[in-house]
């Protein structure tokens, strides 16, 4: 992973596919005071673009029958693949997220309900680009979208009615 300050990175993490890497930037002065568990679902968030990139350029074959999208894509020479990863994730992945989030939180002793960490793995995929995001009932997505609210951003429980989980790591 690198560390930037480049405000040019939206949001908390990008992911670019380089040669022979790929790459995860991460915002520092975006994240300096963003809980752990809020990091770890922008770092799981990113390795799956990652993991996507990768399978696409070393087995075009395998990744076109797996995920028609990306084949998709790359017929209409489309660069950003983000929408694209973004529906894959919410089809493919969302409870491997949600389970991989599970496992931090128990690692690190956390009593939280199952429910946080389902919402949780909806973190990056809340913006209308994936498509299961979208098919959610409105009561899930003012859910969800009010738990990222509380983590990601740490907007205060009386404004939203939930109370932040993670743990601040006190960056600077």
């Amino acid at each position: 992973m690198i560390h930037n300050s480049d405000p040019m990175i939206s949001g908390y993490g990008t992911t670019a596919a380089g040669d022979p890497v790929i790459y995860l930037n991460s915002n520092e002065p975006t994240i300096a005071h963003v809980p752990d568990i809020a990091i770890v679902a922008t770092m799981l968030h990113e390795a799956i673009h990652a993991y996507l990139l990768v399978y696409d350029k070393n087995d075009p074959s395998a990744a076109k029958l797996k995920y028609p999208e990306l084949f998709t894509n790359y017929q209409k020479n489309e660069r950003n693949f983000n929408k694209t990863h973004h529906t894959i994730m919410a089809r493919d992945f969302i409870s491997d997220l949600a389970k991989a989030l599970k496992s931090f939180g128990e690692a690190n002793k956390y009593d939280i309900d199952k429910q946080v960490y389902d919402d949780l793995a909806w973190k990056g995929l809340t913006n209308g680009d994936a498509e299961g995001f979208n098919s959610l009932s409105e009561t899930d997505k003012y859910r969800i979208n009010r738990r990222i609210l509380a983590e990601q951003y740490g907007i205060p429980k009386d404004e939203i009615n939930i109370e932040q989980v993670g743990k601040a790591l006190g960056c600077k």
